[in-house]
């Protein structure tokens, strides 16, 4: 699988070491862009479907919560690295689920009398150039990051999201109950 993109150092790493207890769907990844064969991941096409949909998409990326592992990402942005989208995934996964947002969690349930479950469903913010939306796949641990132009209107930009929510279940990991 040859890559083109800004990155000339690429890691090979397998699933086993990312979890060796829980058996994990790995697929091979290109963070830096362009994959020359796209055919070889399905959520790596919907990012770039995404990113291609109109003017104005920046970047898209899918998240498995469960394991804070990268499942597929897409930009034409020159100065992003891997090492990059890699911290971006990593701090999106902690939005989702990091310590004082588990620990809040833990909290809402116990005091409805109900056992654990996640309630963060979406997160927007804007930087002084760019929308980001995340939002999580229904019935799966994944979740969409997409990166749109501050240019672009920020309700196209959720409809964008949302619609690609949908094509992203069928490719997705079960969720890992503990």
């Amino acid at each position: 699988m040859a890559c083109e993109g800004t990155s000339s150092e690429f890691t090979h790493i397998s699933p086993e070491s990312i979890c060796p207890v829980f058996p994990v769907f790995f697929v091979p990844l290109c963070l830096c862009g362009k994959m020359t064969n796209s055919n070889m991941n399905p959520l790596w096409k919907i990012c770039h479907d995404l990113v291609h949909e109109q003017p104005g998409h920046i970047a898209a990326g899918i998240l498995d919560l469960d394991t804070g592992m990268t499942l597929a990402a897409y930009h034409e942005v020159d100065y992003f690295t891997d090492a990059y989208v890699e911290m971006l995934m990593d701090a999106s996964a902690k939005m989702f689920r990091g310590p004082v947002i588990s620990r809040i969690d833990d909290l809402i349930s116990a005091q409805q009398g109900r056992p654990f479950e996640r309630h963060l469903e979406e997160i927007y913010f804007r930087t002084s150039r760019t929308h980001h939306f995340l939002c999580t796949a229904p019935e799966t641990p994944a979740a969409l990051i997409f990166v749109a132009a501050i240019s672009m209107d920020r309700t196209l930009g959720w409809k964008a999201a949302t619609d690609t929510l949908p094509h992203i279940a069928p490719h997705c990991p079960e969720p890992i109950h503990i």
